[in-house]
């Protein structure tokens, strides 16, 4: 396990192939990895829901995280 991952949980889901490729579109044209939009949509989630926006909380390779 790559140090960056010490201590972090997976999420993981299951969908179609479809949404499988429009997901990989979306982080190609943002220039973002598939990880950094999930914890995006996570901390949109999170907001919505009056919760802290933690998803990048991390202490490893996204502490700051890239919507900050």
């Amino acid at each position: 396990m790559p140090p960056s991952r010490a201590g972090m949980k997976r999420i993981q889901g299951y969908f179609s192939p479809r949404v499988k490729r429009q997901f990989r579109l979306l982080a190609i044209n943002s220039d973002l990895t598939e990880e950094d939009l999930v914890g995006r949509a996570l901390n949109l989630l999170f907001k919505a829901e009056g919760l802290p926006e933690i998803a990048f909380d991390r202490g490893g390779a996204h502490e700051a995280g890239p919507f900050r």
